[in-house]
């Protein structure tokens, strides 16, 4: 399709509203001066798509003059049916391990095009900058979760996944040159950490900034099912720190988690032999 195409059928208003509503469900609320600074509208614009997501019922504006999300959000996902019939199992081994680890935790798992954030954590710790919500898209190319998958699935699903990784409009700003040093780093250390921001949109580049990302690897039966990542402050976090303390934790919840992800396959198993 031409581009001249593409830009008449792009509506800028309507890319603007779906920027808020997600800025809203990362940082939890948002005045119109910070929406003036992150969707960099200015004032009359931002003013606008704000009050087009309160009259949708979307957002509603506090006692503080901040907007937050109201419940009707959830209807923007009602359609959506989660096909992984493990993630229930998986879901209670980690918010129990979650319990005594300081950081936020996910559940990444692998797509066609990126993998997506299943089963965050942050509700269980107030150690977080920013919340990231479940079903957030996340690149092969130039994230941590990404470098790790693709340092551990096999040699042919790798190739196959970049061919399709480089089209990612959130990272094309990343090399495959880049990539497979970042995959060399991580098939040797066994984790990978991502500080330096280059994907995404400006808005969420100056969201996430200020933290850092660990991902290790979900393996079970030899095989790579995914990766469980862990947000921190980088100011805070120092690299030794990773390797000496967060790392191994972040392994050993990756065990558990590999554990049972073994144990639903087999009952599933033991389950249709039995029919």
């Amino acid at each position: 399709m031409p581009a001249a195409t593409i830009d008449r059928e792009f509506l800028r208003s309507t890319q603007k509203c779906f920027e808020a509503l997600e800025l809203i469900n990362l940082v939890g609320s948002l005045t119109a001066a910070e929406a003036v600074r992150l969707l960099e509208v200015p004032r009359t614009t931002a003013v606008r798509v704000l009050q087009t997501l309160v009259r949708l019922g979307y957002v509603v504006r506090n006692d503080n003059k901040k907007f937050t999300l109201t419940p009707e959000v959830n209807r923007l996902s009602f359609g959506y049916r989660q096909t992984n019939p493990d993630l229930p199992r998986l879901q209670r081994v980690l918010l129990n391990e979650a319990r005594d680890y300081l950081w936020p935790l996910e559940l990444d798992l692998p797509h066609a095009t990126a993998m997506y954030t299943y089963i965050p954590t942050d509700e269980l710790t107030p150690y977080k900058l920013v919340r990231t919500p479940a079903g957030t898209h996340i690149p092969y190319m130039g994230t941590a979760a990404g470098t790790v998958y693709l340092a551990h699935c096999t040699q042919a699903e790798r190739a196959a996944i970049l061919r399709v990784a480089r089209e990612d409009p959130l990272s094309q700003e990343i090399t495959l040159e880049e990539v497979r040093e970042d995959i060399k780093i991580a098939q040797a250390k066994g984790y990978f950490v991502k500080n330096v921001w280059r994907i995404g949109t400006r808005q969420k580049r100056k969201i996430y900034k200020s933290q850092s990302v660990i991902a290790v690897p979900i393996l079970s039966d030899g095989k790579v099912r995914g990766c469980l990542s862990s947000r921190v402050m980088t100011a805070a976090v120092t690299k030794g720190e990773i390797t000496r303390n967060l790392y191994p934790r972040l392994r050993q919840i990756a065990d558990l988690l590999g554990e049972e992800w073994r144990a639903a396959v087999t009952e599933r198993q033991l389950s249709i032999a039995a029919e």
